[in-house]
């Protein structure tokens, strides 16, 4: 058996500190976790102590004799201040199974006696005590699975080391209520492979997750949120998930009060977050999230539970940059955007950024409230095809837009004709066209002070009125012609307006021939009730001509 040797109570105290305690100064909350334990080694007479290597050289150590109880102080998992020693009792009778982290079976014959790690607060596991190389290498997946094991109900998991790489060749399983936290910049954690999730979160009704402060890499999934039930208040919060084979977060559970923070989802082949047939999504949020660069869509989700409304609340998120569609819901869903930003999306495809419709299940109802933000520069595919920014193909559809910037050239279309519509705009600013619907359809559409860059097209609207009730007009953008030696030309609107404070936007667009120099620049602009007259600084020239688009800012 291995010969230990004893140690003075300043290079025991020296070797503890610098050992299991050093990852817990940097995290404020570890390292109160972190006071509790250093208070249990501190009752220990110092005289009792001996000292290892490692957690296989204290396989090797056999306890004192007689009634004195045995410690031993381990200075590294592996190697000497790998974070993973720590101060180990001696337990006669103790039974429990070896995890070469807390529990440390010796090498001898017997069945009972465990040498049993010293901590006071029990709900805190360090993966380190675990044994890890954050190299990238080995495979840091079982002393991670190793902890979670370990890890009570609703307890604490820390990854230390912050800026490591860890391996992993299996998805790690988490299947009671509990929390995975990295410690300082993000660890990451890369499963080598891409048939499993790199998570796995199956856990019974009513439990709770919390993963915080990681990079995930790798596998079919990023997180695969599962169970029997509903996870309650979930937080996932400061991931960077990306290089995913199928879907950045997959939702295969129901979820009330749920929320994710500051995720970023990218390079994901399919979808950067999916939720599939859920019972239940209640107030879930999802706060200040990026997805970027999926193939089918930035966010899917479905469901066939035709009494069910899913509700779900979207704070600053961006969604930018994807090959397919941004949000696409199918089925019932209460939606809430606030200070969205869209932009560059359905790159490959020409998908729109918001698309609501049915499912084969049935035909559903969805409302979506926009809050300030923004539909920026639309796809170059977007524009070739003519794509809406928001598609509607589902039964009814409240769509309230307050202070929403949209840059495109169709807002809103609709394919469904029984489908009946109901939209609200307050200070909205769209260019140009704003909503396509087919002349069947039922539809009522209310404008409160609304800045529109250009027509509306009507087709289809039942009803369209102002706040105060008054008719819309529908004069709010064309084009003209100056050619020859005209240096002039004059633009009657549909109805007056009401003052002449109106803004206009008027752009040289197209031209025929060789105009002269200065036939594109405007030298000024006569604005009346029913009109405008537009001044050129030089006329085109015989046999050619310049075209301008207009735009009314109200």
């Amino acid at each position: 058996m291995k010969a230990f040797k004893k140690i003075s109570r300043r290079d025991a105290m020296s070797a503890f500190i610098a050992g299991p305690l050093a990852f817990l100064a940097k995290d404020a909350r570890a390292f109160s976790d972190g006071a509790d334990d250093f208070r249990a080694v501190s009752q220990v007479p110092i005289s009792q102590w001996q000292s290892v290597l490692s957690i296989n050289e204290l396989r090797d150590v056999l306890p004192g004799r007689g009634n004195s109880e045995s410690y031993v102080l381990v200075e590294g998992h592996t190697t000497v201040n790998d974070d993973g020693g720590g101060l180990f009792k001696f337990e006669p009778t103790s039974y429990e199974d070896d995890d070469n982290g807390i529990v440390i079976k010796p090498n001898w014959d017997r069945e009972n006696g465990r040498w049993l790690r010293v901590r006071e607060n029990s709900g805190v596991i360090n993966v380190a005590w675990f044994g890890l190389a954050g190299d990238g290498v080995q495979d840091d997946g079982i002393a991670i699975q190793a902890a979670l094991d370990a890890c009570p109900l609703n307890g604490v998991v820390v990854l230390p080391q912050p800026d490591s790489y860890y391996r992993t060749t299996n998805s790690l399983r988490m299947v009671r209520s509990q929390e995975l936290i990295g410690v300082g910049i993000m660890p990451t954690i890369w499963l080598d492979g891409y048939e499993a999730p790199v998570i796995t979160v199956e856990m019974p009704l009513g439990s709770i997750v919390i993963l915080d402060n990681m990079r995930l890499i790798g596998g079919a999934k990023g997180i695969d949120l599962r169970g029997e039930g509903l996870t309650r208040h979930t937080r996932i919060r400061n991931l960077d998930i990306h290089g995913c084979s199928e879907v950045g977060i997959d939702i295969n559970t129901g979820m009330i009060g749920a929320r994710f923070e500051n995720v970023q989802v990218r390079a994901s082949p399919n979808y950067g977050i999916r939720c599939l047939n859920t019972s239940a999504i209640i107030s879930v949020q999802f706060v200040s999230c990026r997805i970027v660069t999926t193939d089918v869509a930035a966010i899917y989700f479905a469901h066939n539970h035709q009494s069910s409304i899913h509700a779900i609340s979207f704070f600053s998120p961006i969604i930018e940059g994807n090959r397919g569609a941004g949000i696409v819901l199918r089925g019932g869903y209460l939606l809430s955007l606030h200070d969205v930003h869209f932009e560059r999306n359905g790159l490959f495809t020409g998908e729109p950024d918001l698309d609501m419709g049915s499912n084969e299940y049935l035909r559903a109802l969805c409302e979506v409230h926009f809050e300030r933000g923004s539909f920026s520069a639309p796809s170059d595919l977007q524009v070739e095809n003519g794509t809406e920014r928001i598609r509607f193909a589902t039964h009814h559809v409240g769509l309230i837009m307050n202070g929403t910037k949209i840059n495109t050239s169709t807002v809103i279309n609709a394919s469904n004709e029984s489908a009946g519509v109901w939209m609200a705009f307050t200070n909205t600013q769209t260019v140009p066209t704003i909503i396509n619907y087919p002349g069947t359809a039922v539809t009522w559409t209310r404008f409160g002070h609304m800045y529109l860059g250009a027509g509306l097209t009507t087709s289809g609207i039942a009803s369209a009125a102002t706040s105060n009730g008054t008719p819309f007009p529908f004069n709010l953008s064309g084009s003209f012609d100056i050619e020859d030696e005209e240096l002039t030309a004059t633009v009657k609107f549909v109805a007056d307006e009401p003052s002449t404070q109106y803004k206009l936007a008027v752009t040289p667009s197209a031209r025929s021939g060789s105009p002269t120099a200065g036939s594109n620049r405007i030298e000024w602009i006569d604005k009346h009730l029913d009109g405008f007259t537009v001044y050129l600084e030089q006329p085109p020239g015989e046999g050619n001509s310049v075209t301008f688009d207009w735009t009314l800012i109200r």
